[in-house]
C-alpha cells in the first residue's frame, strides 16, 4: 500500500469524511480519482460507513470503476482517522 499525505486536522478534531475530502492528497492514484470526483459533488454525503458511501455513489449510478475508486480513499480515511484516534 502506498502512504498518502496526511490530512491537517488540530489535535482532537474530529475527522468527518467531507473534511478528509476536501483537505486530502492521497498519493494512491484510484483514492486520488475519487477525491477530484468528490469535490466537485455538492451532494457528497457525510457517510459514517463503507456503506453509507457505497449505497449513495450506486444511487448516483457511478460504475464500477468509481465504487474502487471510493474504496481506496475509503480506506486512505479510515487510516488516518485511526491516526488521529491514537494521537
Amino acid at each position: 500500500m502506498v502512504a498518502s499525505a496526511r490530512v491537517p486536522y488540530a489535535r482532537g478534531m474530529a475527522a468527518t469524511f467531507r473534511a478528509y475530502v476536501h483537505a486530502a492528497l492521497p498519493a494512491d492514484d484510484h483514492a486520488r480519482a475519487f477525491v477530484d470526483f468528490a469535490k466537485a459533488d455538492p451532494l457528497l454525503p457525510e457517510a459514517r460507513s463503507w456503506a453509507d458511501l457505497r449505497d449513495y455513489l450506486k444511487v448516483r449510478h457511478v460504475g464500477r470503476a468509481a465504487i474502487k475508486n471510493a474504496l481506496s480513499a475509503w480506506r486512505d480515511y479510515e487510516g488516518q482517522r485511526n491516526t488521529l484516534r491514537r494521537d
